[in-house]
C-alpha cells in the first residue's frame, strides 16, 4: 500500500497537511488567510508571512509553495484536532 504523501493544488492555503497525529485537508484561500497567519503569528510560527506583502493575492498566488510551506511547518506543531476546531 502506498502512502499519501500530499497533492500540489497550486493555490495557497490549500492542500493536504500534516499535524501531529494525522493530516488535515482545508482551502483556506486569500480571504480568511489573514486570520490563519495570525494565529502562526500567536505561536512564533508565521514566518515572513506576516509582511505586507503577503496581503496582495498576486504575490500570494506567485509565491504559494513558499506560503504552504509555511503553513505546512505550523500544522506539523498541532494535532487533527487543534486545527480543525480553531
Amino acid at each position: 500500500v502506498a502512502n499519501r504523501v500530499g497533492i500540489d493544488l497550486g493555490r495557497p492555503g490549500a492542500g493536504p497537511f500534516e499535524c501531529t497525529d494525522g493530516w488535515v485537508y482545508f482551502q483556506i484561500g486569500p480571504p480568511r488567510l489573514p486570520a490563519l497567519i495570525a494565529w502562526m503569528d500567536e505561536h512564533g510560527l508565521a514566518g515572513n508571512l506576516t509582511d505586507p506583502k503577503w496581503e496582495d493575492r498576486q504575490e500570494l498566488a506567485n509565491n504559494y509553495k513558499h506560503v504552504n510551506n509555511v503553513i505546512a511547518k505550523f500544522c506539523r506543531t498541532m494535532s487533527c484536532e487543534e486545527i480543525t476546531i480553531t
